[in-house]
């Protein structure tokens, strides 16, 4: 026997089919209100996903080019970051070395109250933290204020965390990872059971738990955790 060589990503309209199903509603009874009320569930599982803390699939690589006396990676200083970034995971500045060689330096992620303690925001050098300001609903909006304010011009390595996408259409494919697969039909389906069959939420609510926890875990990093203390602020960075 052989195996089939093939990878499959379901597409939407079969984890729709997948979740209707585990809630008793077979795929020749679908109708539209099903599908409009799939489409409405799936948008606001995604938004709490998110609200309890990033997924690998979020992570996106940035890597701008900073401006010297610039110290604001901004869309209106023509800093794009990909699309729907809600939060920075990491930064990495790129500080030249002696000839050709370089060093990558890890940056401090620092609160609002942090940076609004700093007394001469407009001191030039090599900036070693940033704040992402968050306010406001328009992710296009938010940006990355950076200090120092850069001497000159330095490379950076920021991975973002990215909103997923909305579904959209029955035949494309959930923005989520191949590991979340599962949960997202074990969600859809506790979210279908409040609303088609109530005696049933209970216990695609255990089971969602359950497949959440799985993926969870299945897509964890691998490397060694570390733990660091700062008192320095009274405010969570986030």
């Amino acid at each position: 026997m052989t195996t089939s060589n093939t990878f499959t990503t379901l597409a939407f309209d079969d984890l729709l089919v997948e979740a209707l199903g585990r809630i008793g509603i077979r795929s020749d009874q679908i109708n539209n209100d099903h599908i409009a009320e799939a489409v409405r569930s799936v948008r606001l599982m995604l938004t709490a996903w998110a609200s309890e803390g990033f997924k690998q699939y979020q992570l996106q690589l940035y890597t701008p080019t900073l401006v010297a006396n610039q110290p604001q990676l901004s869309l209106a200083n023509g800093f794009t970051f990909p699309t729907g970034t809600q939060q920075i995971f990491s930064s990495i500045i790129i500080v030249p070395g002696a000839g050709t060689q370089t060093y990558a330096v890890p940056m401090i992620r620092i609160a609002r109250y942090d940076y609004e303690q700093i007394p001469d925001k407009a001191n030039p050098g090599r900036p070693d933290r940033f704040f992402w300001d968050t306010f406001g609903n328009d992710v296009t909006k938010r940006y990355m204020q950076l200090w120092p304010v850069p001497d000159q011009a330095y490379s950076l390595r920021i991975w973002c965390i990215v909103r997923s996408q909305d579904m959209g259409g029955l035949t494309n494919t959930a923005d989520i990872g191949e590991e979340w697969q599962d949960a997202f039909a074990a969600g859809l389906a506790m979210r279908l059971a409040e609303k088609y069959a109530p005696d049933r939420f209970a216990e695609k609510q255990q089971l969602f738990s359950a497949a959440y926890t799985v993926a969870k875990w299945g897509e964890r990093e691998r490397g060694p955790s570390r733990f660091r203390v700062d008192h320095r602020t009274r405010e969570s960075s986030r």
